[in-house]
């Protein structure tokens, strides 16, 4: 099955986990500055990291107890993890490191499903229906998604993460950012000139709540 580890025998190994963890902080994915391979391997060692949600539970204190680390260089680290908490879903979906999902990939399927949520709930014939998803990395997704223990650090994840998905308007090829929060998806367009009076990170937002409000708006604000 496909697993968020993937050692040999179905073994836990020590090297996959931290090469997953190097994955999920890398530039391309979560891009959490200050957490290389070198730290990642002296948190790992100091029992404090061992999945990538272990990353959002880190706090400063616990960190400078490790030789390396003072108090600066801590909450630097802790600033750098909590800035990489708003993402965008192609990212968060590349994070993961699913096989066969490089970040084209990632990219296809952020722009398909409306939320992390949608995606773990997919079929393989839905996957198949996106134009450069066969077979094989339609298979890898949708195993991934049903494995248990894949399903519960993702949910994890989603406690952590909020953020923004880019929605391709086939009519004009302009998109929108969605930004889904705890009960409602905020769209957000760069090339709009409607301000909203609602705000969300600083951004002019319109919030929405039904999905299928996107293409109409995206046509409307664009």
């Amino acid at each position: 099955s496909e697993t968020i580890y993937r050692c040999q025998g179905g073994v836990l190994c020590s090297s996959q986990v931290k090469g997953l963890l190097s994955h999920f902080t890398s530039k391309d994915a979560m891009n959490i500055d200050g957490l290389g391979d070198k730290n990642i391997e002296s948190l790992f060692n100091n029992k404090l990291i061992n999945l990538p949600s272990d990353i959002y539970n880190l706090k400063a204190e616990d960190i400078i107890k490790i030789e390396g680390f003072g108090l600066k260089s801590a909450e630097k680290l802790i600033n750098s993890i909590n800035k990489s908490k708003e993402t965008t879903l192609n990212r968060f979906i590349f994070s993961l490191g699913i096989r066969h999902v490089g970040e084209n990939t990632a990219k296809s399927l952020s722009k398909y499903f409306s939320s992390m949520e949608n995606l773990m709930e997919t079929t393989k014939e839905e996957l198949l229906k996106i134009n450069d998803i066969g077979e094989i990395s339609a298979n890898s997704i949708f195993n991934f998604f049903q494995n248990t223990q894949n399903r519960l650090e993702v949910n994890k994840l989603i406690n952590f993460i909020s953020y923004k998905r880019n929605v391709i308007n086939e009519k004009n090829n302009k998109f929108c950012f969605l930004i889904p929060t705890a009960d409602i998806v905020y769209l957000v367009s760069p090339f709009t000139n409607y301000k909203s009076k609602e705000k969300h990170n600083n951004e002019h937002v319109v919030p929405l709540f039904k999905t299928d409000e996107i293409p109409a708006l995206c046509d409307l604000y664009n």
